[in-house]
């Protein structure tokens, strides 16, 4: 018949604990280092025909570099040069 035996709060503290910290930091690690990649489409609100929000968004569906050369237009930051 089997013997159960008592396990310590340290002993299971000495065991787990340095598996869960390095767990923990990868996982940290992961989140913080790895970057998703960008979407590939954008879905766009247009004001009515001919105001300007709908005329951006012509714009952005003519041409895809059209979003980046309009935010450094603006002067917005965050997009790489």
């Amino acid at each position: 018949m089997a013997r159960f035996v008592a396990i310590s709060w340290r002993d299971l503290a000495v065991l787990f604990g340095p598996i869960l910290l390095i767990s923990a930091a990868a996982i940290y690690l992961a989140v913080r280092l790895i970057q998703p990649a960008p979407p590939t489409t954008l879905d766009m609100s247009a004001g009515t025909k001919d105001s300007s929000f709908w005329n951006d968004a012509q714009q952005y569906k003519k041409d895809p570099g059209a979003q980046r050369r309009h935010a450094e237009r603006a002067g917005v930051a965050g997009f790489a040069r």
